[in-house]
């Protein structure tokens, strides 16, 4: 359609239908086409952004829960047979995002794993964040996988472990790194957190000798 043609009325049907679906993604489409209208006006092409007058509930974004240490175990037993158990076993103990799971390098001998960032922030440069191999993590480096869907999954993670999602994982990593005594600031570097406006100084601090010594305390 003509971007002039566009009405507040027809967004409203169109975010309403894709809210039902997935509010999720309903925000971040609101938030797209807002910013093209906002661009339109602003070159004279349009009078006024009909985003203006749509109304849309803001969806409320659940938070991660880790694993308990008896779901853990419960979770180890039931990915036992699965086709997934290697994926499942390398993002458990190393906190990668399920996006970032088809791009893991690993170097056995240097004792380090190479992540491209899933998600990056307009200020940080660093498209890969390097971490040591963690000991619970040590016996399943080497072991190839296909690269897999995350839908797919997210799907098999979903009939295992009904009363969580697979992001989860990450944060049972993160929870188990800080029940270790990991300093916070450098689980945030292991699981490519943003440090906010901390400089990057932060990071030359924690050599990788430094986190290859910390690494050695995530036994549990």
């Amino acid at each position: 359609m003509p971007i002039s043609q566009i009405k507040p009325m027809f967004i409203q049907e169109y975010l309403s239908k894709l809210h039902d679906k997935t509010p999720r993604l309903c925000e971040t489409v609101k938030g797209l086409l807002s910013n093209i209208f906002e661009y339109a006006v602003n070159n004279g092409i349009i009078e006024r952004n009909p985003i203006k007058a749509v109304f849309i509930a803001k969806h409320e974004r659940t938070k991660g829960q880790a694993l308990t240490a008896k779901e853990e175990k419960y979770f180890l037993q039931a990915i036992e047979n699965s086709k997934y158990k290697t994926l499942f076993l390398k993002m458990l103990y190393s906190g990668v995002r399920p996006c970032e799971i088809n791009y893991i390098t690993e170097n056995v001998k240097e004792n380090t794993l190479t992540i491209k960032n899933g998600k990056l922030k307009s200020y940080q440069k660093n498209l890969t964040r390097t971490i040591p191999i963690f000991p619970k993590y040590k016996p399943y480096a080497g072991l190839s996988f296909r690269k897999v869907n995350t839908t797919s999954l997210s799907a098999e993670f979903s009939k295992l472990c009904p009363n969580h999602q697979l992001k989860d994982l990450r944060h049972t990593f993160t929870t188990r790194a800080r029940e270790c005594g990991i300093d916070n600031e450098l689980v945030a570097i292991w699981t490519g957190h943003s440090l906010g406006n901390i400089t990057s100084s932060v990071y030359t601090h924690f050599s990788m000798d430094f986190q290859q010594e910390q690494a050695k305390k995530l036994i549990y």
